[in-house]
């Protein structure tokens, strides 16, 4: 939920009142959920992955990224006390989000790069962070791919940090907001209004100034500790970085994630992946 916080500070700041906006949450278990459920007519926006959102398209979902959300993904992959290296994964388990995942061939791509076999670590999935933090605490798994604030909570009960996902990754987006093309037609300035709210709460968030104010609000909202919050707000502000007010997707983020795509079999070479193509950029703000 803390992937949200830009909407959090839109909605307590009156941003999105200014602009005549008022906004319902639900949240979903995964991210093709929320993709599904968006085209179903359930939700009239939706928030999911890059990849999901371009893989719905691909199969004629009549769906369209309108704006970024987080365009870096803050993923740790956390151990066991008794792991501290990848040698001694071998032969234990790491629970990742989606066998077909951007994040599993990132680890995947590692593992090779390390010299380890890919088979030689087993492999099991679940899409919600806070069942493979529990896997983790329980023992069930050697590893597993954790956000914040669950992967200091590992860190502060002995777990240790195999992989940065996030900093691997530089340079791929991660979660966009997606909406039907009918919704859009009908709509559009409610989208602009929007994002237009959602741009003033990265700037809000991204400003010095508010950190007390804003990790308040992310704490209210996610029912987190105040303290990790605080300590959110510092690795989005001073190292991760994962919004950009800006809020357009990239090419280039578009581009990577559709060679990573190709590399998994999903999509084939030479068809047309233009970025035009799963992108409507005419809402962003000016």
């Amino acid at each position: 939920m803390l992937f949200r916080s830009p909407v959090y500070i839109a909605d307590k700041k009156g941003y999105l009142a200014e602009n005549g906006l008022k906004i319902e949450v639900t949240y979903t278990n995964s991210n093709p959920a929320a993709a599904q459920q968006t085209v179903g007519g359930n939700f009239d926006l939706g928030v999911t992955t890059y990849e999901t959102g371009i893989r719905a398209i691909m199969n004629d979902a009549p769906l369209r990224l309108v704006g970024s959300l987080m365009r870096a993904f803050p993923y740790t992959v956390m151990s066991q006390p008794n792991v501290k290296t990848l040698a001694d994964m071998k032969g234990k388990k790491i629970v990742l989000t989606l066998a077909k995942s951007v994040l599993t061939v990132f680890w995947n791509r590692w593992l090779k790069e390390q010299g380890v076999k890919v088979e030689d670590i087993d492999q099991v999935y679940d899409p919600a962070t806070p069942n493979r933090f529990a896997a983790l605490q329980s023992g069930t798994v050697g590893a597993a791919v954790l956000s914040q604030p669950f992967d200091w909570i590992a860190a502060e009960k002995g777990a240790n940090m195999l992989f940065d996902l996030g900093a691997y990754g530089k340079g791929f987006g991660f979660t966009s907001f997606v909406a039907r093309t009918d919704w859009l037609a009908k709509n559009g300035d409610a989208m602009r209004g929007f994002l237009r709210a959602v741009s003033k709460g990265v700037t809000f968030l991204y400003d010095s100034a508010n950190k007390a104010e804003a990790s308040k609000i992310l704490a209210a909202e996610t029912k987190m500790e105040e303290a990790n919050a605080l300590r959110t707000w510092d690795y989005y502000t001073k190292q991760l970085r994962p919004f950009d007010a800006s809020l357009d997707l990239p090419d280039k983020q578009i581009e990577l994630l559709i060679g990573v795509l190709v590399e998994m079999g999903e999509f084939k070479a030479g068809e047309d992946y233009r970025p035009s193509r799963f992108v409507d950029a005419s809402f962003l703000p000016k």
